[in-house]
């Protein structure tokens, strides 16, 4: 019996994930930067799933650790598609504004910007 990723799913835009799970792309990264080393090496994660990732990378190279407070800037008509993002410290990276109207934009920007201050507190 095929598994989850079994033939019938292929060719028909699923593709098999390419690790088990964050901490196993943080070892494989891991990997990958072992001979590119420079000491001192801080290893950066964006919080929250990438500080998994980087955590994984930063012991195995015996880095030292940190993370960022990002959050995305979701399209007001549909939240969950990323125009970009924003830090807490008013950093903005948009990829597209995907027609939104600049008040629009404006808002989603800074509630992005709320919500990353609000994770900075945390971290």
């Amino acid at each position: 019996m095929p598994g989850p990723w079994g033939s019938a799913e292929r060719g028909h835009g699923v593709e098999p994930p390419a690790f088990a799970d964050r901490r196993d792309a943080g070892r494989a990264l891991a990997r990958a930067l072992r001979g590119e080393r420079t000491p001192p090496v801080v290893v950066v994660g964006l919080a929250r799933g990438g500080v998994v990732v980087a955590a994984e990378v930063a012991t195995a190279l015996g880095a030292s650790l940190d993370a960022v407070a990002v959050r995305k800037i979701g399209h007001p008509q549909d939240p969950e598609y990323a125009l970009g993002a924003a830090t807490p410290e008013g950093g903005v990276y948009l990829r597209a504004s995907d027609g939104v109207p600049p008040g629009e934009l404006r808002d989603a920007v800074q509630a992005a910007q709320s919500r990353a201050r609000m994770l900075d507190a945390t971290l």
